[in-house]
């Protein structure tokens, strides 16, 4: 393997999407709403070009149905697929810790994305 380091502007440039390997950085981000950015045909961001037609259609199934624990099981027959055959190699996950003063008011515990989605429009002081 080669390596060659570019730029933010190469990389997001013309020749997005085509680098045959290449390293990224996802935000914390809701599972249904990442695999609708980035491991789907047609996702603006599908980097790995992830095309398996079982996991289109339980993706397909998941967003046709409200039921949360239908959802949750869909989403778990998603990831071993993605586990098994993705293009991604994930070395870590940024650890988040939601914290505040008992004094701020406002905060919505999130298990996605710290600080209530960081809506700190919606926060006051007591």
């Amino acid at each position: 393997m080669n390596l060659k380091s570019t730029t933010a502007t190469d990389l997001f440039g013309p020749n997005f999407r085509k680098w045959s390997f290449a390293q990224d950085n996802w935000a914390p981000t809701p599972f249904f709403t990442q695999v609708g950015e980035g491991q789907v045909p047609g996702a603006p961001f599908n980097e790995s070009h992830f095309d398996n037609p079982q996991f289109n259609k339980l993706y397909s199934q998941a967003l046709a149905t409200v039921d949360a624990a239908t959802q949750r099981e869909i989403a778990y027959e998603l990831q071993v697929i993605y586990w098994n055959e993705g293009g991604y190699i994930i070395p870590y996950f940024t650890p988040f810790i939601d914290a505040h003063s008992p004094k701020l008011n406002g905060v919505v515990p999130s298990k996605e994305v710290p600080l209530s989605n960081f809506g700190f429009k919606n926060f006051w002081f007591s």
